[in-house]
């Protein structure tokens, strides 16, 4: 509400007056304020009281009047929405800034490719495990990164230390911008080079076993892909793979 060619809006209390000024939040800031020509309620101020406040053209309070008690409750829920807005809306900003921030270290193709290897890897669907009547299961990268194929009972999936180096994979594109050393840049290619060893050590698992295991079925053993698939998960995890390392390979630009 207009006023005298200033603003009107609701704030709270947050500090009465004492022997220094009160404190009042309103329209997302915190200000000062002193009881002299601007208070003009006969009850005194109290910590979390509501008040209407007027503001002139420079934001400055002109005065401060009491809300009903019957409004408080409802407006004191609302101050508090309006501050964590305020909260949320500044994490957003620096959530920004520090997107904008990567995305100038990184280039915005590597940078993209980077965040959807962290997706993929982590919630696509990588590698289908089914056979001979067994039901197929999916497996994300980073199960089958975990993964023990090497049984004949069937796949497993824990956190190991191969897992680890997974995650280090996938992270290093991300430190590659920040490091001085020529051979950073090389960093791009960790998930691409993760993958395939990931690849050959499930192939030379499972082979090694069903080496051993040949007997059991009567004649050839089973291959690699007669139990695991391919899912489109992987696919993409691929492709986003290639794209980043393709960066380690461009040449810098130059003026």
């Amino acid at each position: 509400m207009d006023n005298a060619g200033g603003t009107r809006a609701r704030g709270s209390i947050i500090k009465a007056p004492d022997s220094t000024p009160g404190l009042l939040f309103v329209q997302g800031q915190q200000k000062q304020f002193t009881l002299e020509g601007i208070w003009r309620s006969p009850v005194a101020p109290a910590p979390n009281m509501i008040v209407d406040v007027d503001l002139d053209a420079a934001g400055n309070i002109t005065g401060l009047t009491a809300v009903d008690q019957g409004q408080q409750p409802s407006h004191g829920t609302s101050q508090a929405g309006a501050a964590a807005a305020e909260q949320g809306k500044q994490a957003m900003e620096a959530a920004k800034k520090g997107v904008g921030v990567m995305a100038a270290k990184m280039g915005n193709l590597a940078l993209g490719a980077a965040v959807l290897i962290v997706i993929a890897f982590f919630f696509f669907p990588a590698i289908s495990v089914g056979a001979m009547g067994i039901t197929a299961v999916s497996f994300t990268f980073w199960n089958v990164a975990g993964m023990d194929v090497g049984g004949i009972g069937g796949a497993s999936s824990s956190v190991g230390f191969w897992s680890l180096i997974g995650f280090l994979a996938i992270a290093a594109p991300f430190a590659a911008p920040f490091l001085k050393m020529a051979w950073a840049k090389y960093l791009n290619a960790a998930p691409l080079g993760f993958i395939l060893l990931t690849l050959i050590k499930s192939w030379w698992n499972f082979h090694s076993a069903m080496g051993s295991a040949t007997g059991m079925f009567g004649g050839a053993a089973p291959g690699f892909f007669d139990f695991f698939s391919l899912a489109w998960g992987f696919y993409i995890l691929l492709l986003a793979s290639l794209a980043l390392a393709s960066q380690a390979f461009m040449k810098p630009k130059t003026a």
